[in-house]
């Protein structure tokens, strides 16, 4: 965090659970950033009903991580090809 930077709070829930949040984005993006997690876990309690909340968000952190992964690799070819093609 840029301590020179004022820290914005937001109050979101996440699968039921309410929270708040604190960074130095806007409540508005940390609100969307809330609903992007919270709509993960929801689709994957209706796939698993019985799985407590922890492993749900567990398992939505590792859904989320294998696509940032995936679009980091498919952003480094593009700029790769970006740079061949000047």
């Amino acid at each position: 965090m840029n301590p020179t930077k004022p820290v914005n709070t937001a109050k979101v829930t996440i699968c039921g659970e309410e929270l708040v949040l604190k960074g130095q984005e806007s409540e508005e993006y940390m609100q969307s950033i809330a609903q992007e997690v919270s709509l993960r876990m929801e689709r994957l309690r209706a796939m698993y009903p019985t799985m407590v909340r922890h492993r749900l968000a567990v398992l939505a952190a590792i859904y989320l991580a294998d696509e940032l992964a995936k679009l980091r690799q498919e952003y480094s070819r593009v700029l790769d090809a970006a740079k061949e093609a000047r």
